[in-house]
């Protein structure tokens, strides 16, 4: 009598996601299993078993087939199988910036909606919202060659083998540079200032400044005052930088005393403060014309100028005047008087206060 060929079936999933690994079965109790697999890698089982665990990884069309010998020693007239169709998720990204400037932020890149478990990363930067869905918004940190990466389930639940990569430059900010780093003037002056390290500038606030624009502008505050530069290189990215221009105030020139008044032929001395290098002028009657005190010995009346310089090198100046007064002009009365012995005379002094 004749036995009956046995009729190998394969149970397990089909259709399939690239990259997965996945357990097929056949029957059991039989004997010289015998597995075939196109277009994948067989992890566990196989040959001599009842089962098969096998990883999808290689491209292409995959089937798997079995074949085994039963207990009345009968192997299949052909062997069981099943071709399996096999799908595999491409995220593509729709929208985003390629080119970014660091510390930028509000970028959106997107992908496919309808698809779940979105997974997103970045490197070099932060995603401030969006995460698991299909738009995210990035703020750039780090300057240079970065990456954003998808990957997401697609409605047959297959994910992509690998996420799929969007390649985005981010400039560094521009080091912006205001020289001088700390200027400082009298109150009444000015000060240059200028900025490198970008391609256009704008100044602020306006006030005291030539003007708002430009590399180099010219400041004139009436107070200690901070300015600020904002710097936009060639690829648009923007930086900022502060200088304080500090305002001294004029330095206060005493001269004592205030109101000198002296005889002809006399002199004073005149002692100036509030400053710390002191210039005289005029020259004439002066003992010098420089140092804190000098001795006035004018002729006539005189006017003088002491112009001081403060330790900030402020200048301010203070005048005192000198006056002259002339000798009296003393007169006695009568001029040659002429008296007999043991008489006397008046003598009567005119011309001045006291005698």
């Amino acid at each position: 009598m004749g036995f009956e060929l046995p009729v190998a079936t394969i149970t397990g999933d089909n259709p399939i996601c690239q990259g997965t690994t996945k357990t097929y079965t056949t029957q059991t109790g039989m004997t010289n299993y015998d597995w075939t697999v196109v277009n994948g890698t067989i992890q566990a089982g196989g040959d001599g078993f009842n089962f098969v665990t096998i990883f999808w990884d290689i491209v292409g069309t995959k089937s798997l087939t079995v074949n085994y010998i039963n207990a009345n020693g009968c192997a299949a007239a052909t062997a069981g199988g099943i071709v399996a169709t096999s799908e595999v998720a491409v995220p593509t990204f729709t929208s985003g910036v390629a080119v970014a400037c660091q510390n930028s932020g509000g970028h959106v890149y997107t992908t496919e909606a309808g698809n779940t478990d979105y997974q997103w990363t970045v490197t070099g930067g932060t995603i401030t919202s969006g995460t698991g869905t299909n738009s995210i918004m990035v703020t750039w940190n780090t300057a240079g060659p970065q990456k954003v990466r998808i990957n997401y389930t697609n409605s047959s639940g297959c994910s992509a083998i690998n996420p799929s990569e969007y390649d985005v430059t981010v400039n560094p900010l521009p080091t912006i540079n205001v020289t001088p780093a700390s200027p400082a003037i009298c109150i009444g002056t000015s000060t240059n200032l200028t900025a490198s390290g970008a391609s256009t500038y704008v100044w602020s606030p306006a006030t005291g400044l030539s003007a708002t624009t430009g590399a180099t502008v010219t400041a004139s505050p009436i107070i200690t005052t901070i300015y600020s530069v904002t710097g936009t290189d060639g690829n648009g990215c923007v930086n900022t930088k502060a200088v304080t221009v500090t305002v001294n105030a004029l330095p206060t020139i005493s001269v004592t005393p205030s109101s000198p008044a002296i005889c002809i032929g006399l002199s004073t001395s005149l002692t100036a403060s509030g400053a710390s290098t002191y210039v005289w002028s005029p020259a004439t009657g002066l003992s010098a014309t420089t140092g804190t005190t000098v001795t006035a010995s004018p002729t006539g009346t005189t006017t003088y100028t002491v112009t001081g310089t403060d330790a900030n090198g402020c200048i301010n100046t203070r005048t005192v005047t000198v006056t002259v007064n002339p000798l009296p002009t003393i007169n006695v009365s009568p001029a040659a008087p002429a008296i007999c012995a043991g008489l006397n005379t008046s003598l009567t002094a005119s011309g001045a206060t006291t005698y």
